[in-house]
Order: structure tokens, then C-alpha cells, then sequence
């Protein structure tokens, strides 16, 4: 049985400054590496010795001395640069570009966390979108009149529902601000009361193993007049539904609910029931 693994090491390079070669530090394969400092080919052949001279694009540069053989190409841009300078002698910041100009690594790690944190943003905003989609709520009804429509079971129910979300503020944690919030999640103990005057009718299909519900409802808030026209299906089991709920307004606002509740059987026409539900955009 295996429990370890022996790493093959192919080759292996330590430099000064400007790219030249440690003594006894460096080593590689027989058939050679072609590749060295900042990953740009090696030409040993000019100095007879291994990695003194570097290939870049557009010009080689001597490794021992830090310059290159060949003028800037762009020298006309950069007049207060020596014509010969590797990476504008700074060599512990950036790297050299192509043999053109020195290149910030500081600018590129910038632009790389810039690229993680949009990311983590986008990723963000998508669990917001989701977790403030879901709340909980509580509905107290009191049966007011009743009676059968063609088979279907119609009530009429005063209703007072306390609802309660979860926000998430996930986006604004992946960004930067002096006033980050204490956690990416927190409770909306603000909640919301509801008083509801709903009329529905529901016909029901027994299954064996649970009982199919469809109600066609209508209910008007007491305190702003505004009304719903709702159906609903849910999968019935004792005191148990999943239900899925499409409804539109007075106002032509539709929306879409799906989730999970449970009722007391009714004392003296009331019921409690208790819920959470997440909403479909």
C-alpha cells in the first residue's frame, strides 16, 4: 500500500536581481531546459555559459550586467530611460515586457484581486437574490361564512398574517467600504402584519398518499384596499402542504410562491397556520 509519493524535481533555478544564475544553486536535465528568468529562452551559446543571455522579443539582454545589447524601441516614449536598461532597473516590483518596458507586478495582482472580488460579488448578489427571497410567516383565520360552489368548498376567512424575512447583504461584504456590515446574514425582525378578508373555494383529489388541493381565492387587505386573485395546488398531507401559489393584483403585479406549511385543525372556526414560503421572480 502507497501511503507517500517521491516528487521528481526536472529543474530548479535561483537568480540574481537581473536574471543571472546562482553558482550551485540551478540544475536541470541533460537534454536542457530551454526556458529560464521570467520565463524567457535562454541562449547559451553566445557566451559559451549557461543562462547569461536571455531571449526577449524584440531584444537579448546580458544577465551579468542587467542591460541589454540592442536600443529600446520605444526610447522616443521614454527619454528619461537609458536605452539599455532592464526593466528600467527595477527589478523587485515588476518584470521586463517583451523587451520593451518595465511591466508593475503590483498592478497585475491588483487587477487579479479586482477580478476575484467581481466574482465573489456576482456570487454574492446571487445568494441575496435567493435568501431574500424566503420568509416565514404566521396566519391566524377566523371562519366568517362558507358554504359549496358546484363541489368546490368555499370559505370566507378573516385573516391577520405575521411575516418575517431573512436578508443577506453577501454582495456588500465582497466590497470595499468603511461600513461593512457585522455579518452577511441577518434576520429582518422588522416583519410585516397583514389583515386579509379571502374568499376561496378549493376542490380536492385524493390520492393514496396525499390529498391534491386547487383553490381559486381572492382577498382584499383591509387597510390598503388592494386585492389578489390567487391559485393555488398543494400536496396535502395531515397538517402538512407543499403548495405552489401564483397570484396577480389589483395593480397587474404578478408573482409566484412555492413552499411549505402546516394548521391546527379548527377550534371555534379558528386556525392557525405557520409556513415559509420563498418567492419566484
Amino acid at each position: 500500500m502507497m501511503n507517500y509519493y517521491s516528487v521528481d524535481t526536472l529543474t530548479y533555478s535561483d537568480y540574481y536581481p537581473f536574471g543571472m544564475l546562482m553558482p550551485n544553486r540551478h540544475g536541470s536535465p541533460a537534454d536542457g531546459y530551454r526556458y529560464g528568468f521570467q520565463n524567457q529562452e535562454k541562449d547559451d551559446e553566445i557566451y559559451n555559459s549557461e543562462g547569461t543571455y536571455i531571449n526577449y522579443k524584440y531584444r537579448g539582454a546580458d544577465t551579468r550586467i542587467g542591460r541589454f545589447f540592442a536600443v529600446d524601441p520605444l526610447f522616443k516614449d521614454y527619454p528619461h530611460n537609458s536605452v539599455y536598461a532592464f526593466s528600467e532597473n527595477r527589478v523587485l516590483d515588476g518584470i521586463e515586457l517583451e523587451g520593451l518596458e518595465f511591466h508593475s507586478v503590483q498592478n497585475s495582482m491588483a487587477y487579479m484581486t479586482r477580478g476575484f472580488q467581481q466574482y465573489f460579488q456576482g456570487v454574492g448578489k446571487s445568494i441575496d437574490d435567493g435568501i431574500n427571497a424566503i420568509s416565514t410567516y404566521l396566519t391566524v383565520s377566523e371562519d366568517i361564512g362558507g358554504g359549496t360552489v358546484n363541489g368546490a368548498t368555499g370559505t370566507t376567512t378573516a385573516n391577520t398574517t405575521y411575516s418575517f424575512g431573512l436578508s443577506s447583504t453577501f454582495e456588500n461584504f465582497f466590497t470595499e467600504s468603511n461600513n461593512k456590515p457585522l455579518g452577511p446574514i441577518r434576520l429582518n425582525a422588522e416583519g410585516n402584519i397583514d389583515n386579509t378578508i379571502v374568499t376561496s373555494y378549493t376542490t380536492t383529489v385524493k390520492a393514496k398518499v396525499v390529498d391534491v388541493n386547487t383553490t381559486v381565492s381572492n382577498s382584499t387587505n383591509t387597510s390598503t384596499g388592494e386585492s389578489k386573485n390567487s391559485v393555488t395546488v398543494a400536496a396535502k398531507k395531515g397538517p402538512v402542504s407543499v403548495y405552489v401559489k401564483q397570484s396577480v393584483t389589483s395593480q397587474g403585479k404578478s408573482s409566484t410562491d412555492v413552499g411549505v406549511k402546516a394548521s391546527t385543525p379548527k377550534v371555534g372556526g379558528i386556525k392557525i397556520t405557520v409556513g415559509v414560503k420563498a418567492k419566484i421572480k
